[in-house]
């Protein structure tokens, strides 16, 4: 057999435990799991709503609580057993994250970490001169803002955007399908199991897919990054959304964006 298929609950919900919403239209769930869905501009949103390239969705829905600073954040990470140190003032106010140097803003947190091809600590003095007042990172760099040195910094990442966004995942049952090959039918098919219970949507290679098609804008990686990962499972809970599929590959799984 070359093709081994896997599905895991990411996190245990019994079949009556989904959460209750507002139910859709009477044409929501008929799309055929296994037809390649149809590109569409998607329903109108909120700012805060909008789905879009890696870079845009920097800019949406990654704004904290004034209340949250430095020293909050490498709470989160030394909870998690990550943080090595923090240099710098730890009551340095953060209004929001970002993994883009071109996308920092004032007040920003930048996540760097050594990439297979990049090297984001390279950036982390550009992300300050845009406006970003700290960085989380795996090793110092010359750069004259706070720096929350961590052991893994993809980790700390999808932890720190998980904080910063809101935990959308929490309202939702989440499946994960990972395999050889064959993950984005399994994960149609699965999507299409699901939403005879209610709204249910896929990310994945395609992008993110509901029953209307595939979100314009959503397309790239099997499995994104973890600030796009954080702010579309934000969007699709905040949105009504009551399950979620995810298309977790071999490289996203090594990598801790999920």
């Amino acid at each position: 057999v070359d093709e081994l298929f896997a599905v895991h609950e990411m996190r245990p919900v019994g079949e009556a435990q989904l959460p209750q919403r507002q139910r859709p239209g009477p044409h929501h769930g008929r799309q055929n799991a296994l037809a390649a869905p149809k590109q569409i501009p998607g329903p109108p949103l909120h700012r805060h709503d909008r789905m879009g390239n890696a870079r845009e969705l920097a800019r949406v829905a990654t704004r904290l609580p004034p209340s949250c600073t430095v020293g909050s954040v490498g709470e989160i990470l030394r909870s998690a057993g990550l943080l090595r140190e923090i240099h710098g003032p730890e009551d340095v106010v953060v209004m929001g994250v970002c993994q883009d140097s071109r996308d920092a803003r004032p007040g920003d947190l930048f996540l760097a970490w050594r990439g297979d091809s990049v090297d984001a600590h390279d950036y982390v003095e550009g992300a300050a001169k845009s406006g970003a007042v700290a960085a989380v990172v795996e090793r110092s760099v010359d750069a004259d803002i706070p720096q929350i040195v961590v052991t893994d910094g993809r980790r700390a990442a999808a932890l720190v955007a998980r904080a910063v966004v809101g935990v959308g995942e929490q309202d939702m049952l989440m499946v994960g399908v990972t395999g050889t090959n064959g993950k984005t039918t399994t994960a149609l098919l699965v999507r299409h199991l699901m939403a005879a219970r209610g709204p249910a949507a896929v990310v994945g290679t395609l992008g993110v897919v509901d029953a209307d098609g595939v979100r314009a804008g959503t397309e790239g990686l099997t499995t994104p990054g973890p600030v796009q990962v954080a702010v579309w499972l934000w969007q699709l809970a905040d949105g009504g959304m009551e399950a979620v599929v995810m298309e977790a590959s071999s490289h996203a799984l090594e990598q801790h964006r999920l």
